[in-house]
């Protein structure tokens, strides 16, 4: 089970908001995060800078076997066409173990 971390402000969070398919992020994962919505993921990338991951329940389902301290590279696969008017499309991504 993942235990709560400190809790942290969402405006401090700086949250990867892609807008291209096959935009990435990599890096260590040093944190997990009970949100409202679901988990985020703290990726520190190799410039030291931390990044969350958003809470879409398509990129939480690929990265729930991943732990703090696991290397993972995210790919933005794009957007579906939301399945009824009035919802948002859905975002996908690939989800890739990590080397150095």
């Amino acid at each position: 089970m993942i235990k709560k971390g400190k809790e942290i402000e969402g405006s401090k969070l700086k949250v990867w908001k892609p807008t291209d398919k096959g935009e990435s992020i990599g890096g260590k994962i040093i944190e997990i995060l009970e949100g409202q919505y679901g988990n985020q993921y703290a990726i520190q990338q190799d410039d030291k800078t931390v990044i969350f991951t958003p809470s879409h329940k398509s990129l939480q389902g690929k990265m729930q076997k991943l732990l703090i301290g696991d290397l993972v590279v995210i790919e933005f696969d794009g957007e579906l066409p939301p399945k009824a008017r009035g919802e948002n499309p859905s975002k996908m991504y690939k989800v890739f173990e990590g080397t150095n």
